[in-house]
């Protein structure tokens, strides 16, 4: 009888444990992982990860070596959570568990924060349900990320004890919320939501200190805030580091500087009210390989009855709202709490009606306001779902309320959280046939990456990889087996492998991609394998697996670059699946020491590095003229490394002739030239105008869908504005002619005004003969630890090169009879970090990256917090 008891006792939590493992059974599809879009799945290669997580300041396994730019080490704390699971459960069960939990948590943590703010269980299970099935609830774990996820989970309880604590400012109630905000820390691996978590945080004490207005409070918002700043330390410190000399790289990266616009124009355009109120984001509009990413979604809502059910849903939360305000003398830290992170809300999310429109235009005049909450849905959701879920309750208790005053009965006066149940049933029924996860992202992984996997356990494990074949710069793959994301690959390989995923975050990666995408559609096996030496790449994975459903040039080019890695001899197949082919190179990923290295011209981007086909290694100097012409035009107008006044070009070239576009009104036109040989190398000179909107997209293919010359932004500039592009010959057949410039003047929020004047082909001649470079390396066997090495140097040579990024927090130090002697630092090769050695011969060499010990400092900032959590509560006295 006592489980019978237990369950009357709690009937409504029962029926949420029923609802929600329904929705986790009916989400869940055996055999497959939860991959795809942006993922983290530590759990493919647990230790592995838990060690980067522990040294995560320097990212070693992200393409060249990079200053991590994401808040790594908060997911250690997920990591330590999910270990014991990994251990027993199969992989591909982990990051379902997690995801799963968070909703029981997320859930659960409204219906506990209701009932013990005295709501009633039916009004408590209603806005809970609410929580777990708002549509912007949905959208969030469609494509599921941890740290979205784990802060949609957490979020309820981080507010719940944070009123208890400021209620009741004792020690029980400080230990619940250091351990709820140690918990809690993973949410932060973006770190723009550790922002959004903080102006709750201010929110809350604003709040507090309004309705009670003791000055002795302020005691308390500052304890909190110094321990939350303790807590979060071990990745805050790096993260100002990062921020104070890393910062240029993400925002000067292309896919950011052709994507920060765009983002916000789409959640713009989802910022009405009435997206607002169903909490609709611009993930609705995306599509994914020909189709809409929300497919069962959209289908589902062309039922305009079942958009009804939510904007009935609605009706309650504006009552809430409306019963919040009429009673302002009533306002508590809860209510006044929850006005607040309405407006918020409201801000954030209403960016397409005034007056938070104007509010949002005004923020976006400051740069870095603009740059990290580009896209404010994706920070903003979890608030604002938040608000909704409880000014819900508001809503219902305050009807309940005033038809009881009316003498209507109890079960009248509970009919409209009975109809709000049933309109939040049939509002999100899809969730409950599959559609809350997204089936694209329910996926068997097949069995050859797991072989790839294990091979790759017995080989160097610090040989750079580079994986083919290569598509756009916008690091997004898509596998013919049902999987399109970020990428997984690095979570189970320890070697440093250079994705697109990584580009973001460090430019030389990016200048890599270009050299590359540059070497394969030329075919040009010279030019890739001095890629493979200058970037020291000891292994290449080919996998045919991947394929380009948006893109035919890419989609054209996976075959002639498995024929052109097939004719290199330097290169060895050393293992091969069914679609999965490895090789290895001739260059090693190693230390190694050269001497008498030339000084050579510092560049940003480059089609070809003439500088090290010239010279070999080289000692980059930023003050040395410049020393081979370089008409990189693949980026900003604003960064041309040349001047186009002093070229003389042919102003009549038949390129020029029979050139055609098409309706230049619709929102992607073109222009063709069909006269233009693929021979010839172009300066293209184009003439535009932009008024008002995005700025217009361009890109550049050849006729015969081989060869894609660029894509990028023209400039924004109401006056006539000149660009200046350069096409390179990439075929030697003078038979294949036809270039096509395809612009993209797509809208969302606001209208575009872009005009093309006039576009201009000048052929251009250019003497560039490819030869391999002069190499004279040495390699060492050092001890290596991500972010420390030891060499020994047993030669002479005049200096020791590190491939990994250059940063100059990079030291090298030896010891000199018990005297430090800290090398010179240059960078090598326009990329890499090298040491002046001075003839040290027999001795050995010590290399750290510093700022990993910032990550260390935190990690005794945090022993604090621990103490406080783990202290014995003191006991009341005994009476004898």
């Amino acid at each position: 009888m006592a489980p019978f008891l237990w369950i009357k006792r709690h009937l409504f939590e029962s029926f949420l444990v029923i609802i929600l493992c329904l929705l986790c059974l009916n989400n869940y599809t055996p055999g497959t992982f939860l991959t795809g879009w942006d993922n983290l799945m530590p759990e493919l290669n647990i230790w592995l990860n838990l060690k980067r997580s522990l040294f995560a300041v320097w990212q070693q396994y992200q393409g060249l070596g990079l200053v991590g730019g994401m808040a790594h080490a908060t997911d250690l704390i997920r990591q330590l959570i999910i270990l014991p699971f990994t251990l027993f459960l199969p992989t591909s069960l982990i990051r379902y568990l997690w995801h799963f939990a968070m909703l029981f948590l997320g859930t659960f943590g409204i219906f506990h924060l209701l009932i013990k703010n005295k709501f009633s269980s039916l009004i408590s299970f209603v806005s809970a349900l609410f929580y777990l099935l708002n549509f912007g609830s949905v959208q969030y774990f469609w494509v599921a990320f941890e740290p979205f996820s784990t802060f949609w989970g957490f979020f309820p309880w981080l507010i719940f004890y944070l009123f208890k604590y400021l209620h009741s400012p004792i020690s029980p109630n400080l230990k619940k919320l250091i351990l709820i905000n140690l918990l809690a820390i993973p949410s932060f691996y973006v770190q723009t939501i550790f922002v959004v978590y903080l102006i709750c945080v201010f929110l809350i004490f604003v709040s507090h200190f309004v309705v009670h207005r003791k000055t002795s409070s302020l005691k308390s918002y500052s304890l909190f805030l110094f321990l939350l700043f303790l807590i979060n330390s071990f990745w805050l410190f790096p993260q100002l580091y990062f921020l104070k000399n890393n910062l240029q790289n993400p925002t000067a990266g292309i896919g950011n500087f052709m994507s920060n616009d765009e983002t916000f124009a789409r959640n713009q355009s989802r910022g009405n009210l009435s997206d607002f109120l169903l909490l609709r984001g611009y993930y609705y509009d995306f599509s994914s390989n020909g189709q809409r990413l929300m497919a069962p979604w959209t289908t589902h809502f062309s039922n305009q009855y079942l958009l009804i059910c939510g904007y009935f849903i609605s009706f309650f939360i504006i009552l809430g709202l409306i019963y919040l305000l009429s009673r302002p003398k009533k306002l508590n830290l809860f209510s006044t709490s929850l006005l607040l992170f309405f407006l918020l809300s409201c801000v954030a999310l209403l960016s397409n009606l005034g007056p938070f429109k104007e509010f949002n235009s005004l923020l976006r005049t400051l740069p870095l306001i603009n740059q990290i909450f580009r896209s404010p849905w994706t920070k903003f959701l979890v608030p604002a779902s938040f608000t909704f879920s409880l000014l819900l309750a508001f809503g219902l208790r305050s009807l309940i309320n005033f038809l009881r005053q009316i003498k209507y009965s109890l079960i009248t006066s509970n009919l409209s959280s009975f109809l709000v149940f049933l309109s939040l049933f049939f509002f999100s029924f899809p969730a409950f046939k599959g559609n809350y996860f997204s089936p694209d992202i329910r996926q068997k992984i097949p069995s050859e990456y797991f072989e790839i996997f294990n091979f790759f356990n017995t080989q160097n494990h610090t040989g750079r990889i580079a994986n083919l074949p290569q598509g756009s710069f916008w690091g997004w793959t898509n596998y013919k087996w049902g999987v399109s994301g970020s990428g997984f690959l690095w979570y189970a390989l320890q070697n440093p492998i250079l994705d697109r995923a990584f580009d973001a975050w460090n430019l030389e990666n990016e200048q890599y991609y270009w050299e590359l995408s540059h070497a394969i559609q030329s075919k040009n096996p010279i030019l890739l394998e001095n890629i493979f030496s200058k970037y020291s790449i000891q292994y290449i994975i080919f996998d045919n697996n991947i394929y380009y459903p948006d893109d035919k040039i890419y989609a054209k080019l996976s075959r002639p670059t498995k024929e052109l890695l097939d004719s290199i001899p330097s290169l060895k197949l050393i293992k091969k699946t069914k679609n999965i082919f490895v090789y290895q190179t001739s260059s090693p990923t190693r230390i190694y020491l050269t001497s008498d290295l030339p000084s050579a011209s510092k560049f940003n981007f480059a089609l070809i590095d003439q500088n090290y086909q010239l010279l070999g290694d080289y000692v980059t100097d930023k003050n040395y003229p410049s020393t081979f012409q370089n008409l990189f035009t693949n980026r900003l107008q604003s960064e041309l490394p040349f001047s186009p006044s002093s070229f003389s070009l042919i102003n009549n070239d038949p390129a020029n002739k029979n050139s055609t576009h098409s309706d230049i009104s619709q929102p992607t036109f073109a222009y063709n030239f069909p006269n233009a040989s693929l021979s010839q190398n172009y300066l293209v000179k184009i003439t535009s105008r932009h008024y008002s909107g995005l700025p217009l997209k361009i890109s550049a293919v050849s006729e015969n869908s081989q060869n894609k010359y660029f894509q990028t932004l023209l400039p924004i500039f109401p006056n006539p504005a000149t660009s200046w592009f350069f096409i390179p010959a990439r075929q030697s057949d003078n038979f294949d002619y036809g270039l096509n410039f395809i612009f993209d003047n797509t809208s969302f929020s606001t209208s575009n005004l872009n005009y093309i004047d006039q576009i201009t082909l000048y052929p251009f001649p250019l003497n560039q003969k490819d030869s391999y470079p002069p190499l004279s390396r040495q390699y060492l066997y050092p001890i290596s630890n991500i972010f420390y090495y030891k060499a020994y140097p047993t030669s002479p040579a005049s200096s020791l090169i590190l491939p990994q990024s250059y940063d100059s927090s990079w030291i090298a130090v030896n010891f000199n009879h018990y005297k430090i002697n800290i090398l010179d630092h240059y960078q090598v090769n326009n990329w890499a970090n090298g040491w002046n050695l001075e003839n040290i011969q027999n001795d050995n060499i010590y290399i750290l990256f510093w700022p990993q010990l910032l990550e260390f400092f935190g990690f005794i900032f945090l022993l604090y917090p621990l103490f406080l959590l783990l202290k014995p509560q003191n006991q009341p006295p005994r009476n004898p």
